[in-house]
């Protein structure tokens, strides 16, 4: 019985390993809509994405079709979640460019917010964080016209860049 057990308990710790283990990339949830909007959308319970994938990066260069290779072009939105890895506790800034609006969320907190329709424009926010993973909410719409979203940032002692897969990262049991 006690051998039972004890491949119980190991099974168990195992399976809680992997549910914490992390992956390079933030989940990302597409909805499409039939009518045209023009600020975030409220998503009924019941309505699922038309795609659920994980997105390494959020660079999508300002363009008229097929945003981020998901073939959707207009009347969408976009929430992409997971976690900030930081290494150093220090001062970010994070901007966010898009066409049209979106938005930052970190430790349930709004950074950054980009509201309305508008051709690409740039908005940031500052945080202090500390060592760790931090949870991140990104948001972004798209009414009609050109689009595209872009989410850099501003490490301490440090220039503009790209966040990527090394710095964003989801849940493996998110997938």
């Amino acid at each position: 019985m006690r051998l039972y057990a004890g491949m119980v308990l190991m099974f168990v710790a195992m399976n809680l390993q992997a549910a914490g283990e992390m992956k390079p990339g933030l989940m990302a949830e597409y909805f499409e809509f039939d009518t045209g909007i023009s600020d975030f959308p409220k998503i009924a319970a019941d309505k699922l994405p038309s795609i659920r994938r994980v997105d390494r990066t959020i660079m999508v260069e300002d363009c008229q079709e097929n945003f981020n290779n998901t073939n959707i072009n207009r009347n969408f939105y976009v929430k992409w979640t997971g976690s900030i890895k930081i290494d150093k506790a220090g001062k970010f800034k994070f901007l966010l460019e898009s066409d049209d609006g979106s938005r930052m969320f970190v430790d349930g907190k709004q950074i950054v917010n980009n509201p309305g329709t508008h051709a690409m424009d740039k908005k940031d926010g500052s945080l202090d964080l500390a060592p760790g993973l931090h949870d991140v909410k990104i948001e972004y719409f798209q009414g009609d016209g050109g689009m595209g979203c872009k989410l850099t940032w501003v490490q301490p002692g440090k220039n503009e860049e790209p966040m990527t897969e090394n710095n964003l990262v989801h849940k493996a049991d998110a997938e």
